[in-house]
């Protein structure tokens, strides 16, 4: 694994978990033990809820309309460049005592596909403020922020990570659930795509947003958008028969990123994801699908 990290920095190519191309992420391994459950998720912080947002807020048709005004295309790549341009597309403003998210997606291009996600996530968050549905401080807008966190560190690095990245981060805060049924995915559910049966260093993924399935003569298909490869930001078409596992996580309760600086710096489970091999039941427990 080291010769090959090293091979990977000389070249200058940078791979991310969840993305198409069949490579590893190229970041710090966590040499600490993975723990049974996020502080968070353990300690069951209580969440304050704006009931607006707890009853009467479609949050995944607001995720579609995002996906709708993202620019198509702009190339995919896995390269440090890719990286250095999601971290500038993003910038934080404080706008007379405000604090917002200027997010400019083109300049994310060429994009990869947990940067692509990320960003209709934090699109999602900054609609939320605008709308005055969401109260967050300075510091926990702050926090969103892409600043090139290793696997499991912070949000990005939790969204980025190998294995359950997006549904961990989501099981920590409670900001949503996560399941394995396709039966119950609704189209602006986030999820994870796996292509082999590998759970962590070893996987090969794709973090999608979910857009339906429909029936072909060759057999059914699961409709996707992220940045797909060869295109960048588009609509994706994948036959069933490709997918070996699917995780999704549906944003239920955004209120929960007020208690975003609670999380612990770095998760231990998905840190470890980056040399280790995770199984089905660990990851449904550290998810919190009890299905």
């Amino acid at each position: 694994m080291k010769l090959s990290l090293l091979l990977f920095a000389v070249l200058g190519i940078f791979i991310y978990p969840g993305c198409d191309s069949d490579a590893q992420t190229l970041t710090t391994n966590s040499n600490q033990p993975a723990s049974p459950q996020g502080a968070i998720a353990q300690a069951k912080v209580p969440v304050t809820v704006i009931p607006s947002l707890a009853h009467n807020e479609d949050y995944n048709q607001i995720i579609l309309d995002i996906i709708l005004h993202m620019p198509p295309g702009g190339g995919y790549s896995v390269k440090k460049i890719a990286l250095d341009n999601l971290r500038a597309s993003v910038t934080f403003k404080l706008i007379s005592s405000t604090p917002k998210l200027d997010i400019v997606p083109v300049n994310a291009e060429p994009s990869f596909c947990s940067g692509a996600t990320y960003l209709v996530f934090l699109e999602l968050v900054q609609h939320l403020l605008d709308e005055k549905k969401l109260l967050l401080s300075a510091n926990d807008v702050q926090s969103l922020l892409i600043k090139g966190q290793s696997d499991g560190e912070g949000v990005w690095g939790r969204w980025n990570a190998n294995g359950p990245g997006t549904a961990r981060l989501f099981y920590e805060l409670g900001m949503g659930k996560s399941f394995q049924s396709l039966t119950s995915a609704k189209p602006g559910d986030f999820v994870k795509l796996f292509w082999t049966d590998q759970i962590g260093a070893k996987e090969f993924g794709h973090s999608v947003i979910f857009l339906g399935t429909r029936a072909t003569p060759q057999g059914g298909v699961i409709r996707i958008w992220s940045s797909n490869l060869n295109v960048g930001y588009s609509e994706k078409e994948v036959p069933l028969g490709k997918i070996k596992r699917m995780l999704f996580s549906r944003v239920l309760n955004p209120s929960a990123l007020q208690f975003v600086s609670r999380l612990p710096k770095r998760d231990a489970y998905l840190a470890s994801m980056l040399s280790n091999a995770s199984t089905q039941e660990e990851m449904s427990d550290m998810v919190g699908d009890k299905h």
